[in-house]
């Protein structure tokens, strides 16, 4: 089984394509799914072997977790069960290492807990792992270089990232546990920032309105943070992030979601970040309560793009929008789409239920992204997950030429606090070789995207096609 980002929503951009005019990408209107509950947390993969993206959820209130099948576009009813705590998230990946996709979920009052897949899409009993306090992200990937997928975890509550080796059977060694860099950390992706072949991680930090990179020692130890700051409207709390190639120069970047905007940092392949562009995420330039990120190529030009789940304020604004990358780390206007579906007239601009995650898969099976938000209970409008089908002209483009490397420019000083730790030197003087599914930063990982309740957050990710344009689930 390829283990390459069963929830990385973004490396697809990096595979080549046919050329052919790209056509702006477009959405059918969304249909809905009932789960109940608030949906805290949407995460696409191949649960039963079908080679169809199934969804799993994290259902806060109930609370439940619980998968749907896609059966070639649309979705069968829901299969619940009573999750340990409050479930926050999930992520999709193979665990123990038997081809079948399993599940880790993030409970608040929990830890993180595992289900293994039986290998037709039921699950066995949740096996619970310590972690921080009050979890609220979690993603899949090879911290320390041994082949197995181990877990990394964003602890809302002890303000820590916690790293859990995985033994390759779908047990977890205890938690390895580095400072997040301030209060209220919300969601993390992760990446290979300065190439030297060892995963990385960056998060979202509500408190100290920043973004903060932890470098990877390679032995699933974490370095001390490095803060990064938007260069405006300071006090939005950064919730959402995604990592991807969004200027074509082979190395990771970074987007952040904040209260109204979208931020792209461009990795300078050393470690560090350069200056970040900014987008608003919504047409109207209101608040729009973003919430979670997600990184693919909606309109087949081999350009990253960007979807933002906007939660908006009282579920008002509450909408999808899609953000097409010019290829240079910037972005064009917003594009909106209201989920879930309402009688509301589309002027009143209120969507019902607020949109709090994204999944992005090629549901229907037709070689485009297509998009799933999870979404909470609002007056009538009950909790579930709307899927969108990119309904656009999309065609696969080819990669536009890669820009010259950035010049390297003088590094952001760290905010007061904790020294970066000196870095190891690498396993090996050499890049790692790239890969046709991820860039040359981006080693075994997977994702599963997340979104907050304190300070809210989410993201998720996902097998994004068929052959031109594919993302494989591990």
């Amino acid at each position: 089984m390829n283990r390459v980002a069963a929830a990385i929503s973004g490396w697809a951009c990096l595979l080549l394509a046919v050329a052919a005019p790209a056509l702006a990408g477009d959405f059918a209107p969304a249909v809905d799914n009932y789960v109940g509950g608030d949906v805290m947390d949407v995460a696409a993969g191949d649960l039963n072997g079908d080679g169809r993206p199934d969804l799993a959820t994290a259902v806060e209130l109930l609370p439940t977790a619980a998968t749907l099948l896609n059966t070639g576009g649309a979705f069968g009813r829901p299969s619940q069960w009573t999750a340990s705590g409050r479930p926050y998230s999930v992520t999709i990946a193979d665990l123990d290492d038997d081809g079948d996709a399993d599940l880790a979920l993030t409970n608040l009052d929990d830890g993180v807990s595992v289900r293994l897949n039986r290998g037709d899409g039921s699950f066995g009993k949740s096996a619970p792992h310590p972690a921080g306090l009050a979890p609220t992200d979690v993603k899949a990937g090879d911290l320390n270089g041994d082949g197995r997928l181990d877990l990394a975890v964003v602890d809302n509550g002890s303000a820590s990232v916690s790293v859990l080796l995985g033994r390759g059977d779908g047990r977890f060694e205890p938690p390895l546990t580095a400072p997040a860099g301030g209060d209220y950390p919300q969601q993390l992706a992760l990446a290979d920032f300065n190439r030297d072949g060892r995963l990385d991680v960056a998060v979202t930090v509500a408190n100290a309105d920043a973004l903060v990179v932890l470098m990877g020692h390679g032995d699933g130890h974490l370095s001390a943070p490095t803060y990064y700051y938007p260069p405006e409207f300071r006090g939005w709390s950064p919730i959402g992030v995604a990592a991807g190639d969004f200027n074509g120069d082979r190395l990771a970047d970074v987007a952040v979601s904040t209260a109204d905007r979208v931020w792209v940092w461009r990795g300078r392949g050393d470690g560090t970040l350069g200056s970040p562009s900014g987008a608003f995420s919504d047409p109207s330039g209101d608040l729009s309560g973003a919430r979670d990120v997600a990184a693919a190529d909606f309109n087949g030009d081999g350009r990253l793009d960007l979807a933002v789940a906007n939660g908006g304020t009282n579920h008002l604004l509450s909408n999808v929008t899609v953000l097409h990358g010019r290829g240079d780390g910037t972005l064009d206007p917003p594009i909106a789409y209201h989920v879930p579906p309402t009688t509301d007239s589309p002027a009143t601009r209120e969507a019902g239920a607020g949109a709090n995650s994204l999944a992005v898969g090629d549901y229907n099976g037709d070689g485009r992204p297509d998009l799933a938000v999870g979404h909470s209970i609002h007056n009538s409008d009950p909790g579930g997950i709307a899927v969108l089908l990119n309904s656009g002209g999309w065609q696969p483009g080819a990669l536009p030429p890669a820009p010259d490397p950035p010049s390297p420019g003088p590094a952001p000083s760290p905010a007061p606090g904790p020294k970066p730790q000196p870095q190891p030197a690498p396993h090996s003087p050499a890049a790692p070789v790239a890969r046709r599914h991820h860039g040359p930063w981006m080693p075994k990982l997977h994702r599963g995207g997340k979104h907050v309740r304190l300070h809210r957050h989410r993201h998720s990710a996902q097998r994004l096609a068929r052959l031109r344009f594919r993302l494989h689930r591990g």
